[in-house]
C-alpha cells in the first residue's frame, strides 16, 4: 500500500512541475487533439451508488447492492455499466467523466478495477476519470484526478 502512495505522490509532484514549467505550451495534449480535431467535450456524472446521499447525477453505477462481501458480482456489475457507450466509451468525444464517491469502499474499489480492465482493453483513451469526494464543511465537491495505469 505504501508502494502505491509513493507512486500516486511521484506522478502529483510530476505534474506540478509540468504545469510549473512556463516554456511548455499551455494546452495539454488532450486538448491540442481536442482542437486540432474539432472534437466535441462530453461530461459524464455518475454516482456510485443510488440512495445512499443525495448527489447531483442521475445515473448511477449501483441501483442497489444487496450483498457487498460479493467482490466478483459487483466488479462485473461496474464493468457492464461503465463499458456502455452512453457512459464511459466515445466515438467522436473527448469524455471527462466524474465519479461521485458515496462511501462504500469495495464499491468504489470495483469501478477502479473495472477501469482498470477497460483501459487494459484500449477503452478510455479520451476519456479523463475524476472521483468527485464530498466537502461537509463547505457542502460542496472537490475532485481527485485518476491516473492512467499507462500514462
Amino acid at each position: 500500500m505504501n508502494l502505491v502512495i509513493v507512486n500516486n505522490y511521484y506522478r502529483y509532484i510530476k505534474e506540478i512541475k509540468k504545469r510549473k514549467n512556463k516554456k511548455e505550451k499551455k494546452e495539454r495534449k488532450g486538448d491540442k487533439k481536442m482542437n486540432e480535431q474539432k472534437v466535441k467535450l462530453k461530461v459524464i456524472n455518475i454516482g456510485v451508488c443510488n440512495g445512499r446521499h443525495d448527489l447531483p447525477c442521475k445515473e448511477f453505477v449501483f441501483d442497489k447492492i444487496e450483498d457487498p462481501t460479493n467482490v466478483s458480482e459487483l466488479e462485473r456489475k461496474a464493468y457492464s455499466v461503465l463499458v456502455d457507450k452512453n457512459n464511459c466509451v466515445a466515438d467522436t468525444y473527448y469524455t471527462r467523466v466524474n465519479i461521485y464517491i458515496t462511501g462504500l469502499t469495495v464499491a468504489t474499489l470495483a469501478i477502479e478495477n473495472a477501469l482498470i480492465h477497460l483501459e487494459q482493453q484500449g477503452y478510455l483513451k479520451d476519456t479523463a476519470i475524476y472521483f468527485m469526494h464530498y466537502n461537509k464543511d463547505t457542502n460542496s465537491y472537490y475532485e481527485q484526478k485518476r491516473y492512467s495505469i499507462f500514462s
